[in-house]
C-alpha cells in the first residue's frame, strides 16, 4: 500500500509540475515583442517582416517558425532562412540572400543571375558591381524574379565562372556560352581564352593562371587569343 501511495504521490506531483510549467509558458512574459533580422543587405527589413506574418501577441513557444521561414523564402532574393528563439520574447531570423555572380545582356538592359541561374534583377543601366557578362544566351520573353533559368549554355557558363580560382574571377569580363562546345572567356584587358568544352576545367584553369601571370605574355592581350581546347596553350592572333 505504501508503495502504491508513493507512486500515486509522484504521479500527482509530476502532473502538477507539468501544469505549472504549461501555465508559466503561457505567461505574457513569453509574448513575442522583438524580431531581430540578420543577414539581409538588399531586401528591406519591412518587406521581410511583412512576409513573416508574425501575429501580434504570439507566444514565443507557439510561433510557427516553419511557416515563417516558408513565407520569407517566397522573396525571390532570399536563398534560405533560419529562426531561433531567444527567451523570453525575441525571435531571431537569419536570412541568406542570393548574390549575383554574372549578368546577361537582354533587350534594353541586363539581367542579374546567381550561382544557381536564378533571375534576381533586371537593370536598364550597366550594373555597379564588376560582374562578368555571360553572352550568347537567349532568355525567355517573360521572366519572373526568383525564377531559375533553364538554359544548358548558362549552366555550363556558370560552372566555369564558379570554378575559376579567386584571383582569376575579377579578370574575366565576358564568357561566351552560346555554344557548349566553344566556350570562351574574354579578360578585361582584351585577351580571348578559348576553352572549348567545359571538361578538364581545373587543368585548363591552371594553365590559364600560369599564362596570365607570366610577365613574358603581358603584351599579348588585345587582338590575341589563347586556345586551351586541348589543354595545352596555343597563342594566336585574331
Amino acid at each position: 500500500m505504501a508503495t502504491s501511495r508513493r507512486k500515486a504521490w509522484i504521479i500527482g506531483l509530476t502532473i502538477l509540475v507539468i501544469l505549472a510549467l504549461l501555465g508559466f509558458a503561457q505567461s505574457p512574459l513569453f509574448t513575442v515583442q522583438n524580431i531581430v533580422l540578420q543577414g539581409n543587405k538588399t531586401v528591406p527589413k519591412e518587406d521581410l517582416l511583412a512576409l513573416a506574418k508574425v501575429a501580434n501577441g504570439a507566444n514565443i513557444f507557439q510561433a510557427p517558425t516553419g511557416s515563417i521561414s516558408k513565407n520569407i523564402s517566397l522573396h525571390p532574393v532570399v536563398k534560405s532562412v533560419s529562426i531561433k528563439r531567444q527567451l523570453p520574447n525575441t525571435l531571431i531570423i537569419n536570412v541568406v540572400e542570393r548574390k549575383p555572380v554574372a549578368i546577361i545582356p537582354v533587350k534594353n538592359g541586363f539581367a542579374k543571375v546567381d550561382e544557381q541561374a536564378v533571375f534576381l534583377q533586371r537593370t536598364d543601366t550597366w550594373p555597379q558591381e564588376p560582374l562578368p557578362i555571360i553572352s550568347g544566351i537567349q532568355l525567355p520573353a517573360t521572366l519572373n524574379l526568383g525564377q531559375p533559368i533553364d538554359d544548358p549554355g548558362l549552366r555550363e557558363g556558370l560552372k566555369i565562372l564558379l570554378g575559376l580560382p579567386a584571383e582569376l574571377y575579377p579578370q574575366v569580363g565576358e564568357l561566351y556560352a552560346g555554344n557548349q562546345n566553344k566556350l570562351a572567356l574574354y579578360t578585361r584587358d582584351g585577351l580571348e581564352i578559348r576553352l572549348g568544352l567545359a571538361d578538364k576545367a581545373a587543368e585548363k584553369f591552371a594553365v590559364m593562371q600560369s599564362f596570365l601571370l607570366d610577365k613574358n605574355y603581358k603584351p599579348y592581350r588585345v587582338g590575341y587569343y589563347v586556345d586551351l581546347t586541348t589543354g595545352k596553350p596555343v597563342l594566336g592572333k585574331r
